[in-house]
């Protein structure tokens, strides 16, 4: 019986067989296509104003026009894009108040305003999104009975300008 001096490794559909140590076939070959496909199987397009997953821990119970830091689209650069979100508000005694949803916007040239739709799920947070001419996202909450903490975790795409 034959001793195997490769192994196969699959990414994304496609066999790369690697051979083992202590074989003595060019490595070369298998290693350069193997981080061809690591490297097509990680490709990710971002743009300078995409935003990573992150959370914002909420200051307070009742909010008006609180900026979400690193949530901003420049209308210079941006047209439009998606934000998806969710927000989760915590009362004593162990009550919630949760929703989870994507924000749609638009940059109108013409009124130099953006647009934006909020199309959520859930039971739903006592929170409204709004959007300055600056780019800036901002967050407002209504009371929440027993109050104890909230946050909100979301993540961000732009469409740029003249790409």
């Amino acid at each position: 019986m034959a001793i195997p001096t490769t192994t196969p490794i699959d990414i994304n559909g496609t066999t790369v067989n690697m051979p083992l140590s202590g074989a003595s076939p060019n490595w070369a070959p298998a290693i350069i296509q193997l981080f061809q496909l690591i490297a097509e199987a990680l490709a990710i397009n971002v743009t300078p104003y995409d935003i990573p997953p992150q959370t914002y821990n909420m200051v307070s119970n009742i909010n008006s026009n609180v900026a979400i830091p690193n949530m901003e689209f420049p209308p210079a650069a941006v047209s439009g894009g998606v934000i998806f979100y969710s927000v989760s508000r915590t009362a004593s005694p162990a009550a919630s108040s949760d929703q989870s949803g994507i924000l749609m916007f638009n940059y109108d040239p013409a009124t130099l305003t953006w647009q934006l739709n909020n199309e959520w799920v859930g039971p739903g947070a006592g929170i409204t999104f709004t959007i300055a001419p600056d780019g800036q996202v901002s967050y407002s909450t209504t009371s929440l009975s027993g109050y104890v903490s909230g946050y909100i975790s979301f993540r961000g795409l732009a469409v740029l300008n003249n790409i």
